[in-house]
């Protein structure tokens, strides 16, 4: 993301449109990390048909993010002298992967779709989605179980059981159009996982 137009990285011209009307600096801070994301995710060449879904997307910044973590804590290790600085810095990428968090939920609600400009083939899916991540050979690899975890904790009391109704019945469609000679072992593969998740086996 930049808000410099000469810059290699996705140009969000309506935030720098903004941020020039406040009379704000053009750079990035914890502050303004909410417009910074949702112009991200609401540019309209998401649309694309080459693009990938913005779950995706957010999925691969909190991946960033926890690999942050891990090199600040590392190097905090290694000189114990900039703990706290280390420790304060830490604080502030957790904030950004819960920002990502929290619009990884809104992307999938469907009600909210007209918001994230998607491919026309993710048109409709809401929370079937996810159930596509679930399906072999896309776990663990692509939406790592760390991520699912604290999805599933910020979501618990706040519209969980609707995601999850998505997913089981993307999952049920899916299992519909198997046979025993086709891939209907991976969506138990992925029933299985979700029951292994207590937030939402409690769910199921």
């Amino acid at each position: 993301m930049s808000l410099d137009p000469l810059s290699k990285y996705p140009l969000l011209p309506k935030l720098v449109e903004e941020f020039q009307t406040e009379q704000l600096e053009l750079c990035f801070s914890l502050e303004n990390a909410d417009r910074v994301l949702y112009h991200r995710i609401t540019l309209p060449e998401n649309a694309s048909d080459e693009k990938p879904h913005i779950f995706d997307y957010l999925v691969s910044c909190w991946i960033k993010a926890q690999d942050a973590i891990a090199k600040i804590m590392e190097f905090s290790k290694q000189d114990p002298q900039i703990l706290s600085l280390a420790t304060q810095r830490k604080g502030i990428v957790e904030s950004l992967k819960m920002l990502v968090i929290n619009y990884s939920g809104l992307v999938l609600n469907a009600e909210m779709a007209d918001l994230f400009p998607l491919p026309s083939k993710f048109h409709g899916l809401g929370a079937g989605y996810l159930a596509q991540k679930m399906l072999p050979p896309n776990l663990p690899d692509e939406v790592p179980i760390g991520f699912l975890h604290e999805f599933i904790t910020r979501f618990a009391n706040d519209g969980l059981d609707d995601i999850l109704r998505g997913v089981m019945k993307s999952l049920s469609a899916f299992m519909r159009q198997q046979n025993i000679t086709t891939q209907v072992q991976g969506a138990f593969r992925a029933l299985s996982y979700i029951v292994s998740l207590k937030p939402l086996a409690n769910l199921v």
